[in-house]
């Protein structure tokens, strides 16, 4: 079974979003919302390493929080053996970030300003089907991030 075609119980945590920068976290949580999707949000490394523990199917990471660097999420979570995709989002060029962390295996790189679009694009097959609506997500938006 496809990950987007499992369906997962109210209480899992879909996305962790660790992001200290609220003009993105505060409008992608109204995004993943929308659709369904539960999340919480970490503004600091410390935060971040607290709530992995609650093993969200995804984690959306920023590298540069204001107590570390986001790096430290994508090790623990190896440590941990867990099953949480990543996506990271960087200030820096995308492709030189995934080849300094492709021994961390994250999912995507993302560079900013980012493309809340391509995002999402990326984010349903990690996802299973949340609770309510995901049938809500219009195609043609995602068609237009291709």
């Amino acid at each position: 079974m496809k990950p987007s075609q499992t369906h997962v119980d109210s209480d899992t945590l879909h996305v962790l979003i660790v992001e200290d920068d609220i003009s993105i976290s505060h409008p992608m949580t109204i995004l993943l919302h929308h659709y369904g999707y539960k999340t919480r949000v970490a503004t600091t490394l410390t935060q971040a390493l607290v709530l992995v523990e609650a093993k969200p199917v995804v984690v959306i990471l920023d590298l540069q929080l204001p107590d570390g660097h986001g790096s430290k999420v994508l090790e623990k979570l190896m440590l941990m053996n867990s099953k949480s995709k990543t996506i990271v989002l960087s200030a820096d060029d995308a492709e030189q970030i995934k080849k300094k962390l492709n021994w961390l295996k994250p999912e995507a790189v993302f560079s900013k300003p980012l493309d809340f679009l391509a995002i999402l694009k990326r984010l349903r097959p990690l996802l299973p089907n949340p609770d309510k609506g995901s049938s809500n997500v219009p195609s043609k938006f995602l068609q237009a991030a291709a």
